[in-house]
């Protein structure tokens, strides 16, 4: 255990043969401190970036993070890992996850590099799908989950609204399979139906008949633009 914490120590060179030494001493490596002092972080980095099951590699990090042997900073480096994964394949469906991440990697030593990055990090990487911004090739997820419309919903009294859909510009009209109402963890209402926006328009107005009033709309939308996403557009909803 001596041996791996020292060899955890920031600014301090890494003793001679250290994991050899350690694996001698505790060849079934009952204490984790093997594991942990020959854990190479910035390999694990690389191979996250061509990896085929990331949500594999997420958990991994996870795991890695509540490991209490782990130096503070190793963790943080697993957490960059982490971050790294949900802003490369997580998309809009998993910003909230990408967004709690940052805020892990802050908390763990906010006076740290990686503590202070973090600021920018939210800043430049956490993006909100709201009505007044509309969709953006960002922000269009990258499978057919829904994603949840954050702010203000303009839904509350009873009766029918309108989802309307419109497109203003890039190479590729946006294409929408549904939309669902929720009042809090309750579904209310949904129209399922494919329409698109572009250049032209098709069934690209979704109608929502809520039967009573509402107290915490929550607007879910299904995107289906797995590879050509380069569309922006607003959406608008009104009470019929």
């Amino acid at each position: 255990r001596l041996l791996g914490e020292a060899a955890s120590v920031p600014g301090v060179n890494r003793p001679a043969n250290v994991g050899r030494t350690m694996q001698q001493l505790d060849p079934e490596n009952k204490s984790g401190m093997y594991e942990v002092a020959t854990l190479n972080l910035f390999a694990t980095a690389i191979e996250s970036a061509d990896t085929k099951d990331w949500e594999a590699d997420l958990a991994r990090m996870e795991k890695l993070m509540k490991n209490p042997l782990l130096t503070t900073d190793q963790k943080q480096q697993a957490c960059c890992i982490a971050i790294g994964l949900l802003r490369r394949h997580g998309g809009i469906a998993r910003m909230d996850d990408l967004k709690a991440m940052i805020a892990r990697l802050r908390s763990l030593n906010p006076d740290s590099i990686l503590g202070k990055a973090a600021i920018d990090a939210e800043r430049l990487w956490v993006k909100e799908f709201t009505l007044a911004q509309g969709w953006t090739p960002e922000l269009i997820p990258v499978d057919t989950n829904p994603v949840e419309v954050k702010g203000a919903i303009p839904i509350s009294a009873a009766g029918t609204y309108e989802v309307t859909f419109t497109y203003t510009r890039g190479t590729h009209a946006a294409r929408i399979i549904a939309v669902e109402l929720y009042d809090g963890q309750k579904k209310v209402a949904e129209d399922r139906h494919v329409g698109t926006t572009g250049h032209k328009h098709s069934n690209n107005t979704y109608k929502l008949n809520v039967s009573s009033n509402v107290k915490k709309p929550r607007l879910l939308i299904s995107f289906d633009m797995k590879t050509e996403r380069d569309s922006h557009g607003k959406i608008t909803v009104t009470k019929k």
